[in-house]
């Protein structure tokens, strides 16, 4: 009998434990209505729950140096994952017009994806998209 509480108690703690499994990502963006206005993004993975993910993600969109504050201020999370991918595509000329992102199963997935509603919203431009910025979480690659 004792060892049997031992037992069920040990499980218990470890499935306290982070296991990376149970990796989170987010995605957070921060896009106007007119791409020329600036963009921001921000995106964790490999964290221990949602809320941590979402806070993470969040708090790099709203730090990134090279976007306007009232840029800034739109930053919002699109999306939580786990052991997915996210991708960032972004028409990276003077002028821009078009912006992607994706999560999916794979890197190559998540970058066609984004680069696919890049070139979607970029019209004569999709030329000039570029997969910026991604990563995996978890088992993903």
């Amino acid at each position: 009998m004792k060892t049997f509480i031992f037992a069920a108690m040990l499980t218990g703690l470890l499935s306290l434990l982070p296991h990376s499994a149970h990796a989170t990502g987010a995605l957070a963006i921060g896009e106007p209505q007119n791409l020329a206005d600036g963009f921001a993004s921000g995106w964790s993975t490999g964290q221990e729950s949602e809320d941590i993910a979402n806070a993470k993600a969040y708090e790099q969109c709203r730090d990134k140096a090279d976007a306007p504050d009232q840029i800034r201020a739109l930053c919002k999370v699109v999306r939580t994952f786990t052991n997915q991918c996210v991708a960032i595509a972004l028409d990276t000329e003077p002028g821009a017009t078009g912006t992607g992102y994706a999560v999916a199963p794979s890197r190559a997935e998540a970058e066609r994806k984004a680069l696919d509603d890049c070139r979607a919203t970029a019209g004569d431009r999709s030329q000039h998209c570029r997969v910026i910025n991604g990563g995996c979480d978890g088992n993903a690659r």
